[in-house]
């Protein structure tokens, strides 16, 4: 996963806009890793990537305490 691109048409709001999704983005992906864990090899995989990550793992771990 990428933060948001920043061309030189970008704006405030395309930022925030992108901010929001990510934010998003975590928090489903928080809410399906309470679901069932180790259904989904796919799923578990990108979630240690996530946790893994710097600017993610810190986000996420923030979501889920």
């Amino acid at each position: 996963m990428k933060g948001a691109a920043v061309t030189k048409d970008t704006v405030k709001q395309d930022l925030k806009r992108a901010t929001q999704l990510q934010r998003s983005m975590l928090r489903a992906i928080a809410v399906l890793s309470k679901v069932r864990a180790g259904v989904s090899p796919q799923f578990d995989a990108c979630m240690e990537e996530i946790v893994k990550t710097q600017m993610w793992g810190t986000k996420f771990k923030e979501l889920t305490a």
